[in-house]
């Protein structure tokens, strides 16, 4: 299991291979950072450090010839890795991302979730014509990855006796302002409508479906002062497809679908069309999408289950930590992390990207009495290598 040092592993080896820091990879801090991740060994690839060869627990870890080993099946030119890049182990391993922040918020039944800027934009389930909007306040944002706790004398983190991090920026959460959503169709109700949040509004899953009682597919956008503007996305199959979260490709300037079987859809604006199915990530069903666009500027997916701890990453761009060269959909990683927040496991019903640089989660039902949801941050660690800078 990863612990907490990996966050500090990833901060200082992207500084000395490649980070704004350093213009070159140091080929011993290299080496050495790799190993300590349990990999056989590393090597300099211009400012990128390339880590190689996951020890298993009968491979001899010193070994210097292990050293210099790279992927297989590439030339010397497809085998770069992108600069400042650290090559992941491949296994889901407890501690690839961290959980920041948590917010109860009594009587609620949050189960849609935007973020744009500073802000994070929620749906409840008993009214789908608000959305309500938190202000996410941190003294120091540029220590926003600082997380909770430390390790403790048990090496594993994430246990009792994890002491409180000292270096970590308590978060404020504060309700700012309610949306009523004025025109046009209905949005879904919460579970089936997650948001997207950017400069020209509020988007979200709503419309007619193609049976009664049926949510629709369709992608509805609003101003911010709850006016309606019309369908960004208006599907003659809506309802179909069952979708219940939402995210938004602007470079390509594509929508995605995520729907509870784990089907991904995309739309330029009109019908629904499958790209890919993820497997069961030991959560129920589908249940959180977003886009982001990554260091390299590839499109990244992704992916949620209901019930796991799990966020799973997919593209189409050639993975450069893999032998293999991808030109289809194919996950990268799948990240896990430790839950800290709370006495129960906590739902995923949609998430959003934005402020903080992080994911932001809604629970739905938060305590079993369709009450009491929960608000919260996941981001740093593995996955923070990915994602778009601090928001």
């Amino acid at each position: 299991m990863k612990n907490l040092a990996l966050l500090t592993i990833l901060s200082s080896l992207l500084a000395a291979c490649g980070g704004e820091a350093a213009s070159r990879c140091n080929a011993e801090t290299c080496l050495a950072r790799c190993r300590m991740l349990d990999y056989l060994g590393g090597t300099c690839d211009g400012n990128a450090c390339r880590c190689v060869g996951l020890a298993g627990p009968d491979a001899d870890a010193d070994a210097d010839a292990d050293a210099d080993t790279g992927p297989e099946d590439r030339g010397a030119e497809d085998a770069s890795v992108p600069d400042g890049w650290l090559c992941p182990p491949p296994d889901p391993l407890e501690g690839d991302y961290f959980e920041f922040s948590w917010f109860v918020v009594p009587g609620s039944m949050y189960c849609d979730a935007g973020s744009y800027l500073d802000e994070v934009y929620v749906h409840d389930m008993f009214t789908p014509r608000e959305v309500d909007v938190y202000k996410v306040l941190v003294d120091v944002p540029d220590k926003a990855d600082e997380v909770p706790f430390l390790e403790g004398p048990d090496g594993v983190y994430g246990t009792a006796d994890d002491p409180p991090n000292p270096e970590f920026q308590e978060r404020t959460l504060t309700l700012d302002r309610t949306i009523q959503l004025v025109g046009g169709p209905n949005p879904n109700a919460a579970t089936n409508s997650e948001m997207h949040i950017d400069s020209s509004g509020i988007y979200l899953l709503g419309g007619t479906g193609w049976y009664p009682g049926i949510f629709g597919d369709d992608v509805l956008h609003f101003n911010f002062d709850g006016s309606y503007v019309g369908k960004a996305v208006d599907s003659e199959m809506s309802g179909m497809v069952d979708g219940c979260c939402l995210g938004y490709d602007s470079v390509n300037e594509v929508w995605y679908l995520l729907s509870m079987s784990r089907g991904v859809y995309s739309s330029a604006g009109g019908d629904w069309m499958l790209e890919f199915a993820y497997p069961d990530m030991a959560g129920d069903h589908g249940d959180g999408l977003e886009v982001a666009v990554g260091p390299e500027g590839e499109i990244f997916v992704y992916v949620s289950d209901m019930t796991s701890n799990y966020i799973g990453q997919w593209s189409r761009s050639d993975n450069p930590c893999t032998a293999a060269v991808e030109t289809e959909w194919n996950e990268w990683n799948r990240f896990s992390y430790k839950e800290l927040g709370g006495s129960r496991a906590k739902l995923v019903e949609g998430m959003g990207l934005g402020a903080l640089g992080h994911f932001w989660v809604t629970s739905g039902d938060g305590d079993g009495a369709l009450t009491d949801a929960v608000i919260y941050e996941l981001g740093g660690g593995r996955i923070g290598q990915y994602l778009p800078p601090l928001l």
